[in-house]
């Protein structure tokens, strides 16, 4: 059984300081435990703590976002530096900072094979809503448009209880549904 401590401190279960790999897969996901380690290189240690799990869903949720975004023109060379950063001892760290160029850029292609390299490739799935959450959702946007924002707060909690997230754009724009988590 693996298992985690809190930044900085001596492992022990008696201190309360320990998460097993299932409770931090449950509590934080699958997807940004995996960030999570990408984030360190192998031979380093990594410091574990809400704070720096914070920083790595906000990783995972813009490389999940790219995915909403226009695609740029496909662009093979930009494969290299990230063939490179695997080949330099396997530098995860280097090479997830090229998976965050190429989601700024709207690499899609790159970034979905990139992905897939780390088992993240459930990061580029697109999830088509339901009827009755896309009605909830297009019910929350317009009393968003009314200003009624108790009734989008309360239809934004019952995408949520649902599984599903709405986000707005910024500049009160078009508003996007995918799945939560």
């Amino acid at each position: 059984m693996g298992c985690f401590a809190l930044t900085g401190e001596k492992m022990s279960k008696s201190a309360g300081n320990v998460a097993t790999i299932r409770e931090t897969i449950d509590e934080w996901g699958r997807e940004a435990v995996l960030v999570f380690f990408l984030t360190a290189h192998w031979r380093k240690p990594i410091d574990f703590s809400p704070e720096t799990m914070a920083q790595v869903v906000a990783r995972r949720d813009t490389l999940r976002n790219a995915f909403t975004l226009p695609v740029a023109a496909h662009d093979e060379s930009g494969w290299a530096p990230f063939a490179a950063a695997l080949d330099d001892d396997f530098d995860t760290p280097a090479a997830l900072a090229v998976l965050h160029e190429w989601a700024s850029a709207g690499q899609l292609e790159l970034l979905r094979r990139g992905l897939a390299i780390f088992g993240l490739e459930s990061l580029a799935a697109r999830h088509e809503a339901p009827p009755e959450v896309a009605d909830l959702a297009e019910r929350r946007a317009a009393a968003r448009a009314e200003r009624d924002f108790e009734a989008s707060d309360r239809l934004r909690d019952e995408l949520a209880e649902r599984g599903w997230e709405m986000r707005d754009e910024p500049g009160g724009g078009h508003t996007l549904i995918r799945r939560g988590g």
